[in-house]
C-alpha cells in the first residue's frame, strides 16, 4: 500500500503540473501551437493517477474527483468515471444492464487503446473492466471476467501482486458458474505464492471446500492436511479434517480414531466444543479418557 501510495503521489505531482501549463496557457504564456500537446498531457496524467485511484488504492471517490475536469470532453475519461462511480456504491449501484452497458463501453477503450498500440494503457482498462464484472455478480459477468482476466494474463508486464488479484478473482468467477473443481484447482494455485497468513487460510478453506462439493475427496484431504501443518492452532482446520476422514468410508476407521487422538491432546478443549460433538453423534465417535472410537 506504501509503495503505491508513492507511486500515486509521483503521478499527483505531474497531474499538477500540467494543470500549471494549462492555466499558463489561459493566462497567454503558452502560445496556441502548444495548447494540443498540453490538453493531451494533462488528460494523460490525470487519467494516469486515475488508473492508479482505482486499480492500486482503489479509492474510487479519488478516481471521480480525478476525472471530473476531463470527463466531458473525454470519452475515455467518461467511461472510467462510470464504472468508478459504481463502486463508490457497490450495493445500490442502479441497474445491472445499465452498468453491464458501462463496462462494455469501457472495454472498447481498451479495444482503442490497444489499436493505437497503448499496451500499457490498454491493460489498465481491462484491468478496471475486470474488476467491474467482478462487482456485477451475475453468471455472465462471471463468464466476462474469466474471459477478461485470461487476456490481461497474457501480458507479460503484470506484477506478482495483479497477477494473483486477477486469478483470485477468477476464481471467484468460477465458483459463481459452479465450476467447483476448476475454482478449487486455481486456489490450490493460489497458495503457491500467496504469504500472508489470513490470505493463505482463505484459500485453504476454498480449495478443500470445493474439492468436496466436486466430489473430490481426495484432494479435499490433501489440502486440508497441508493447512493443518502449517496452521497447528486452527482449531477449524482439525474439525474439517476429521469430518473428511470420518465420511471417507475407505479409510480405515482406526486412521480416523489415531487422527482425533491426536488432535485431542494437543487440544483438549476440543472435546467440548460444538462443532465436534456435532460429529460424535453423526459418525459415532466415542471418547473415553485417552481413548477414541469411530463408528463402533
Amino acid at each position: 500500500v506504501l509503495a503505491a501510495a508513492c507511486r500515486v503521489g509521483i503521478t499527483a505531482s505531474h497531474t499538477q503540473d500540467a494543470a500549471m501549463k494549462s492555466e499558463e496557457r489561459g493566462n497567454g504564456k503558452i502560445s496556441a501551437d502548444d495548447e494540443k500537446e498540453i490538453d493531451a498531457e494533462h488528460l494523460d496524467e490525470r487519467m494516469e493517477l486515475a488508473f492508479a485511484y482505482f486499480l492500486e488504492l482503489e479509492d474510487y471517490q479519488k478516481v471521480l474527483d480525478t476525472l471530473k475536469p476531463i470527463q466531458d470532453s473525454s470519452t475515455e475519461a467518461e467511461a472510467l468515471a462510470a464504472v468508478a462511480a459504481a463502486f463508490t456504491d457497490p450495493e445500490h449501484f442502479g441497474e445491472k444492464e445499465t452498468f453491464q452497458m458501462q463496462l462494455e463501453k469501457l472495454e472498447r477503450e481498451a479495444d482503442r487503446a490497444e489499436k493505437d498500440e497503448k499496451s500499457k494503457e490498454a491493460l489498465k482498462f481491462r484491468r478496471c473492466t475486470f474488476q467491474g464484472y467482478l462487482l456485477l455478480d451475475t453468471r455472465d459477468g462471471a463468464k466476462e471476467a474469466i474471459r477478461l482476466g485470461e487476456k490481461c494474463l497474457e501480458n507479460e508486464k503484470l506484477e506478482e501482486q495483479e497477477i494473483k488479484r486477477i486469478r483470485s478473482g477468477m476464481a471467484a468467477s468460477r465458483e459463481k458458474l459452479e465450476e467447483y473443481e476448476a475454482a478449487a484447482d486455481m486456489y490450490a494455485q493460489l497458495l503457491e505464492t500467496a504469504g500472508e497468513d489470513e490470505e493463505r487460510l482463505e484459500y485453504f478453506g476454498k480449495a478443500a471446500a470445493l474439492y468436496e462439493e466436486c466430489g473430490r475427496g481426495d484432494m479435499a484431504l490433501e489440502i486440508c492436511i497441508r493447512a493443518v501443518e502449517e496452521f497447528p492452532q486452527e482449531r477449524i482446520l482439525k474439525l474439517l479434517h476429521i469430518r473428511l476422514l470420518c465420511q471417507d468410508t475407505s479409510i480405515d476407521r482406526t486412521v480416523c480414531a489415531q487422527t482425533i487422538r491426536e488432535y485431542l491432546g494437543q487440544d483438549p478443549a476440543l472435546k467440548d466444543s460444538e462443532e465436534f460433538q456435532k460429529l460424535q453423534k453423526e459418525y459415532g465417535i466415542r471418547v473415553e479418557g485417552g481413548e477414541v472410537w469411530v463408528g463402533e
